[in-house]
């Protein structure tokens, strides 16, 4: 599946296209196997739910004629690989009996009508789920989805999130709260055992792998009273340690650097590194109001997300006491001057100003 969340184009099709490729070349690399599931002789048949055309396309392979072979192997040409999959698709490979022919059990028609209405957002990540639940027990190697993601779960179009344990049915997106609940967030009694029938349809080494970015972390704010319990998105903390910790010395270069691109050897235990968390801080306020990045980032203010992150008292913080807590930040602006720390110290004390102040709850990423 390849989403289209901004509407514009199509980049997320042709990284549909390139994995294509990449399986073809994995399964015929272990055909050979004892527990291979593709052999030698196997016709493949791979679908692609295209947001970007809101059509339904099928490729089949066959291992025995083109053997690792893809044609457009760059995707540059992504449309031309594909074909229809509609109630005009005759394979190439011999009749298929009902239960094996993807016309039947892919939910194309749906889609179809729904683009024919004039839906801009004709496709919807249940399509997917509905077609699994239909097809062949246990005949499902693998579901991609390739869009933008975030916390929540794929990003198809954007769409808005229903209330409570139920899908909206005018949502396109993945929905981690609701999605893997026994009836997938749908109600009525063929339902009912959604989840158990998704399940079915992989088989036993099958994946199901969501290849958008997860840059956020959960936090649930308690303010003052009157105010009420919300739910609120900062950066992923480890995104931003990782970050500052190896990208960021990569790109400097020296010594360390070299320590850090050693793929065949650890950097020492004694190694010291420097982390810019201030760097890292103020690029996320940069991203709070940038439409394109962090899915809806919570507009805290710097101190308030250091404080979040290395000083609260509650627990199940997992970062208050790996920095212990009790560093002191110069009175300097960050944006002028850096705060930093040392693996081996302590992070920065923040204060919150009155009208931010509050204790939050970081809830474990889902």
């Amino acid at each position: 599946m390849s989403g289209n969340p901004e509407r514009q184009d199509d980049g997320f099709a042709r990284c549909a296209w390139l994995r294509v490729g990449e399986l073809v070349s994995q399964f015929f690399r272990n055909r050979n196997s004892p527990d291979a599931v593709v052999k030698a002789d196997t016709v493949l048949r791979f679908i692609h739910f295209d947001c970007h055309t809101a059509t339904v396309q099928i490729y089949e392979h066959d291992f025995k004629k083109q053997k690792s072979h893809v044609a457009d192997p760059a995707a540059k040409h992504v449309a031309r690989n594909w074909v229809p999959l509609d109630a005009s698709f005759v394979t190439k490979f011999g009749p298929l009996d009902p239960q094996s022919d993807p016309k039947q059990f892919v939910e194309w028609e749906v889609i179809a009508k729904a683009k024919a209405s004039g839906s801009d957002h004709a496709l919807s990540i249940v399509n997917v789920y509905h077609s699994v639940r239909k097809a062949p027990r246990g005949s499902v190697l693998e579901l991609s989805i390739f869009s933008h993601a975030f916390v929540d779960g794929p990003v198809l179009f954007n769409t808005a999130a229903g209330t409570g344990d139920r899908r909206d049915p005018d949502d396109t997106d993945g929905r981690a709260a609701t999605d893997f609940r026994a009836d997938m967030g749908e109600a009525g009694a063929a339902n009912a055992n959604a989840l158990d029938e998704f399940k079915k349809g992989f088989a036993d080494t099958g994946t199901f792998r969501i290849w958008g970015c997860n840059i956020q972390d959960i936090v649930d704010t308690n303010p003052p009273p009157p105010q009420t319990q919300r739910r609120c998105l900062i950066m992923s903390t480890v995104r931003e340690v990782v970050e500052a910790s190896y990208a960021q010395q990569i790109r400097k270069g020296g010594a360390l650097a070299q320590l850090l691109k050693n793929p065949k050897k650890l950097p020492p235990g004694s190694t010291k590194i420097s982390l810019d968390m201030g760097r890292q801080i103020n690029h996320e306020r940069e991203l709070q109001s940038d439409p394109h990045a962090g899915h809806g980032l919570t507009p805290f203010t710097i101190d308030r997300l250091f404080e979040i992150r290395y000083d609260e008292k509650f627990a199940n913080h997992s970062y208050d006491s790996f920095f212990r807590g009790n560093g002191t930040p110069k009175a300097a602006s960050p944006r002028s001057s850096p705060d930093r720390c040392r693996t081996s110290c302590s992070s920065w004390r923040r204060r919150p100003s009155p009208a931010t102040s509050s204790s939050p709850r970081r809830h474990s990423r889902r």
